[in-house]
């Protein structure tokens, strides 16, 4: 990227791992909002599985490629950033009285994420907005090693998660 001209050599340092990088971490993020009769366990609630990447080597090159690509995904049709976004979105629409406002929620979203699926649906973004000054061909394949090489630790040992990607990655 340098060397083409698409990143300065200060972004560059920013991008390199360093030394002092972290490993990533697993850890569950207990669901203690959930009705304990839905628990697996009577003391123990459902656990959401987070992997950190806060202060990993990929973490800058996480940051880098979100930096070009929220942009382009808050320009989807059924983006909604929250509650509030929603609400304001359909204020003053007329509803009819036979339709029903639902909402839903994605069990397990991230690990379960396709990662050619999410290559391709990101190359597909990035072509139908186009910028002359995005580098899209490094910017897929930096996503592309992140996502397929989400290793982290556990209990000292070291695992490469090989389906999805994981929850907090930037």
């Amino acid at each position: 990227m340098k060397s083409d001209a698409f990143i300065s050599t200060k972004q560059l340092h920013f991008l390199l791992a360093k030394d002092t990088d972290r490993a990533r971490t697993f850890y569950m993020l207990p669901k203690i909002h959930k009705p304990r009769a839905k628990w697996p366990q009577p003391d123990m609630p459902e656990g959401r599985p987070i992997v950190s990447d806060c202060g990993s080597e990929s973490y800058n090159v996480s940051k880098y490629i979100d930096s070009w690509i929220r942009p382009i995904s808050i320009r989807h049709p059924s983006y909604l950033k929250d509650t509030y976004d929603f609400v304001s979105k359909i204020r003053g629409q007329k509803i009819p009285k036979n339709a029903l406002l639902v909402t839903g929620d994605v069990s397990a979203l991230y690990t379960n994420m396709h990662i050619d699926r999410t290559l391709q649906v990101t190359k597909s973004a990035l072509a139908k907005y186009p910028d002359p000054q995005r580098p899209d061909k490094y910017i897929l394949r930096l996503l592309e090693i992140t996502l397929r090489n989400n290793d982290f630790t556990f209990n000292g040992e070291y695992f490469l998660q090989i389906c999805g990607t994981a929850m907090a990655k930037s």
